[in-house]
């Protein structure tokens, strides 16, 4: 065994049992580089790959020196052997052949000044990433697009690919046509050996008003197609578009319109709020129902919030905010039609009807629809508000004929309104109490006729 080599190897030893994974890279394709280098007077030299920091290597090798090179941690020459340490690729996300270094840069530099054959090898070191736009080309170009081949870059790091989808809808900017193929190419092994936790991670760095962008961009992709089929399989159920014509739509392209007009003014910073729209009508791909030519959804609010409570479960989603989304998607119907004052009354009682009220409104503008009951519904809302004995009083004018025995009249009108006046006043609290006071009432009006 080379002399080199066992330095090397001691070395790599000892980063091991100081708990640092550690191997010496190609260990055949060195020692041969190291026999054509000592045939030629060049001085040995041997590559180590490890998950190790400079500040790491430092208090095990004194005479450690930085460097600058691309993925290289540090430079050390130990009994006459140059030893370069370079870092071990260790993103989950990663395709499993870039997990391990099979040639670096300074190999295939000394096997050059050795004059050996270019072996082509094209697994190569890959450095972590440690900043937030490292392995995108700047964005001065009006592109978002990955350096280098960006099909063989993507495999070093399969968030990447995520990672140029949230840029692309963040900063509106298109992605360049070769990153888009290799996204597209590689969507299957993205979906392969990338989390939940990191999907979902990458979403929550998406700004609400541009999420649609981001949602399209996954379908598009077929990303979106493996991480949650319920809602990407939208693309194939129909509805009409609004009840004034035949027009059809995608319940797909409706959610994507809905996730565009709804983070507007004081919910234009609501992601959870966005992300619910994304979930609102994935129930109707289990309720679909064709009858006399028309489309029917009948319960897909109550269904669809069992269905996204088990895919938010699947992306690991908190709890609470589980709890929220499949709120609102059980609700999100609740201000979509012409509500009674008790209908209102029963609206006001539901958490969250700000948001729901949000909701329908950005439907009704995804589908061009009638504003109707929506405008009802909001000039009603104040006076739902109110106690319902402060709305309408506790006889009606048939009840009060009958206690008064008066015909109907102008009494009746004025006992009704005096009744309710009571009632808000808290003089009469119950139906006993409203008896009375007619009664009351009645005596008195009958004196004043004599």
């Amino acid at each position: 065994m080379n002399s080199a080599y066992k330095e090397a190897l001691s070395i790599a030893k000892i980063l091991m049992r100081n708990g640092f994974d550690a191997y010496v890279v190609n260990a055949k394709l060195q020692s041969e580089i190291l026999e054509a280098s000592e045939e030629n007077g060049i001085m040995p030299a041997v590559d180590i790959a490890c998950k190790a920091s400079f500040d790491d290597l430092k208090p095990l090798f004194s005479s450690l020196n930085s460097s600058f090179d691309l993925g290289v941690v540090g430079v050390l020459e130990s009994n006459n052997v140059q030893i370069t340490f370079y870092s071990l690729n260790s993103a989950d996300s990663a395709n499993p052949e870039n997990l391990f270094i099979w040639i670096t840069p300074g190999m295939l530099k000394r096997m050059q000044q050795a004059g050996m054959a270019n072996v082509g090898l094209s697994r190569g070191c890959t450095p972590i990433s440690q900043n937030e736009f490292e392995g995108f080309n700047d964005f001065s170009s009006g592109f978002v697009s990955i350096v280098g081949l960006p099909e063989q870059t993507i495999k070093r790091d399969y968030l990447l690919g995520l990672r140029a989808l949230r840029y692309a809808a963040n900063y509106e900017l298109p992605i360049e046509p070769l990153t888009w193929m290799a996204i597209l190419r590689s969507a299957q092994d993205l979906l392969d050996y990338t989390s939940p936790n990191d999907f979902i991670k990458e979403w929550r760095l998406v700004e609400p008003k541009k999420m649609w962008k981001f949602a399209q961009l996954l379908f598009d992709a077929h990303i979106l197609h493996g991480i949650i089929p319920e809602v990407s399989a939208l693309s194939r159920v129909m509805q009409t578009r609004n009840d004034s014509s035949d027009a059809t739509e995608n319940v797909f392209d409706h959610t994507i319109a809905c996730m565009k007009h709804y983070p507007q003014g004081e919910w234009e910073d609501d992601w959870l709020g966005t992300f619910a729209v994304f979930f609102h009508d994935v129930g109707k791909l289990y309720t679909a129902d064709y009858f006399r030519g028309l489309w029917t959804f009948y319960q897909h609010h109550t269904v669809g919030a069992q269905i996204v409570r088990s895919i938010l479960k699947r992306l690991n989603i908190p709890a609470d905010e589980s709890a929220a989304i499949c709120h609102l998607v059980k609700h999100h119907i609740a201000f979509s039609f012409t509500l009674t004052d008790r209908g209102l009354r029963k609206f006001n009682q539901i958490d969250d009807n700000k948001r729901i009220m949000a909701m329908y409104q950005a439907d009704i503008k995804s589908r061009d629809g009638s504003y109707t009951a929506y405008n009802h519904n909001i000039k009603y809302l104040e006076k739902a508000l109110n106690p319902e004995s402060m709305n309408e009083p506790l006889l009606n004018g048939n009840e009060i004929m009958d206690f008064s025995g008066f015909e109907p009249g102008k009494e009746i009108g004025e006992i009704r309104d005096a009744l309710l006046k009571a009632q808000i006043s808290g003089e009469v609290k119950s139906i006993p109490d409203a008896v009375d006071f007619v009664m009351a009432l009645v005596k008195s009006i009958k004196e004043k006729k004599k």
